[in-house]
């Protein structure tokens, strides 16, 4: 059995059971009060790392590194890079999913599980209380404490027989912003290789208000994922927030966008939504379930896309192996 160390001032800390911080610190090293574990004596069972950490409780929050590695070594988890700057709705976007699975209205999908159930509620907590029939508050903002790789937001949802295995990278915008401002912040964005598929979040009303800035901040930012020679192939979507704002129709910059996309060698797909919806007539979650019925049809055809290609390819996805960059 795996050992995990001891705290040596919380009496009702239980990180030698579970392998969870009662401060909720991680890596458990960065504790204040964690006690490493004595080296095992040789002759002791030797145990499967990914395997373990796959069956100690979770914290809840978002995955690290290790952690999404043992839940892809059982299950094939589909990869969803999420970008997007600061306000743009991509906090609201996975609250969303997250709810609508909950109640049963993601069309082909039900919820399952999750390992991040505490970090889900966290964000859609600020929908419980509505008024007039319309969510009555925002989500927090993402912050990230760690800069080497983000956490990842766990959902599992059934379709047919078979569960799904989501896996939602939880950044904040200031990452995005970033990639645009510095060229160097790509080294950052490694992980997006390993993606099935990425969503680039954009806000509606600024792209209306500010057609000029946005649509060259976006050329930026697909000329970065280019300089990281990001696979061509991997699905993008532009997802379009706060849909009910501009009166459901499509900012004229988004066709000015998608041009220089295709200039640089990229296809990206239109997705609208309306996560949390303030606007007569238009529901709260309108075109989440259509964006992820399309999530999930990308993933599974590069999934089978990759089972055709050679162990050595540069992106072997039956080895369901999470990394951040190699």
């Amino acid at each position: 059995m795996k050992k995990y160390g001891s705290c040596e001032k919380e009496p009702e800390c239980t990180v030698s059971q579970t392998g969870t911080c009662f401060f909720q610190k991680r890596p458990l090293e960065s504790c204040d009060f964690y006690a490493a574990p004595e080296e095992a004596e040789e002759g002791d069972e030797a145990s499967n790392e990914s395997n373990e950490e796959l069956k100690s409780f979770h914290s809840g929050q978002g995955l690290t590194l290790s952690e999404a590695r043992a839940l892809a070594n059982e299950t094939y988890a589909h990869l969803i890079g999420l970008l997007g700057e600061f306000d743009v709705g991509k906090t609201s976007l996975v609250a969303s999913i997250y709810v609508l699975a909950a109640h049963r209205m993601l069309t082909d999908f039900t919820f399952k599980s999750s390992l991040t159930i505490p970090a889900l509620e966290e964000r859609a907590e600020f929908a419980r209380s509505w008024v007039d029939g319309k969510p009555g508050g925002a989500p927090p903002h993402t912050v990230l404490g760690d800069k080497e790789f983000p956490p990842l937001l766990h959902l599992a949802l059934m379709s047919g027989s078979e569960p799904v295995h989501l896996l939602f990278t939880d950044l904040p915008g200031e990452w995005t912003e970033e990639l645009v401002a510095r060229a160097d912040a790509a080294a950052q964005f490694q992980f997006l290789h390993r993606c099935d598929c990425i969503l680039i979040a954009l806000d509606c009303k600024k792209l209306q208000d500010l057609r000029e800035s946005e649509v060259r901040r976006l050329k930026i930012l697909f000329e970065r994922l280019a300089s990281m020679q990001l696979d061509p192939d991997i699905p993008i979507f532009l997802v379009l927030t706060k849909f009910d704002l501009v009166g459901q129709v499509v900012p004229p910059a988004v066709d000015d966008i998608l041009r220089d996309a295709q200039k640089i060698g990229y296809k990206p797909s239109i997705a609208t939504t309306a996560a949390w919806s303030k606007t007569n007539g238009v529901a709260p979650g309108s075109g989440v379930p259509a964006l992820i019925k399309n999530i999930v049809s990308a993933g599974q055809f590069r999934l089978k896309l990759s089972k055709l290609l050679p162990e050595s390819g540069t992106r072997h996805f039956h080895a369901v192996g999470v990394e951040y960059g190699e």
